[in-house]
C-alpha cells in the first residue's frame, strides 16, 4: 500500500465520528456495528479492504456473517457510493454511515442480491421470514 494511502487511513481513524473499536492491519480495517432495526437486530462484523491507490480507488466492503439483504451477496456489501462512483472525499465515516443506512432502511432498487430485492419489493412477509431464518443460522454458528 502506498504511503499516502496509509497516512490517509491513519487520519481517518483519528477523525472517526463513531464510537466503535476498529482493528487495522496493513490494508484492512475490521469493526463491528450493532443494529437495532426490526429486521437486523444484532452485531455484525465488517471488513474494509483498501486498494493501493486509496482514496482514488474504491475500497471493498465485506460482512463476516451470512445476511439476507438486497445490498449483500456472498458476504460482499454493495454500497451506493461505491457502485455509483467513489470520490476521494469519501472516507471510513462515509462507509459506516452508508452501512447504517442500508441496515436501517433496506431498499430493493438496484439490488445486489436480486432475490432479496425482489422479495423485499413484492413479497415482504417472505423477505422478513428469510431474514430471520438466515439470522438464526448465525446464532447457531456463534
Amino acid at each position: 500500500m502506498k504511503l499516502f494511502a496509509k497516512h490517509r487511513i491513519k487520519n481517518e481513524l483519528n477523525d472517526l465520528s463513531f464510537n466503535i473499536h476498529v482493528e487495522q492491519n496493513e490494508s484492512e480495517l475490521s469493526f463491528s456495528l450493532k443494529f437495532n432495526s426490526d429486521l437486523y437486530n444484532r452485531n455484525y462484523d465488517f471488513i474494509v479492504k483498501y486498494p493501493d491507490d486509496y482514496p482514488f480507488k474504491t475500497p471493498k466492503v465485506y460482512i463476516k456473517q451470512h445476511v439476507f439483504h438486497p445490498n449483500i451477496y456472498n458476504n460482499s456489501v454493495c454500497l451506493e457510493i461505491c457502485r455509483l462512483g467513489w470520490k476521494p472525499c469519501y472516507d471510513i465515516n462515509t462507509i459506516i454511515s452508508c452501512l447504517i443506512l442500508i441496515f436501517e432502511e433496506p431498499r430493493y432498487e438496484n439490488a445486489f442480491n436480486i432475490e432479496a430485492g425482489q422479495l423485499l419489493q413484492y413479497k415482504y412477509e417472505q423477505f422478513i421470514k428469510t431474514v430471520k431464518e438466515v439470522d438464526l443460522l448465525n446464532d447457531k454458528n456463534d
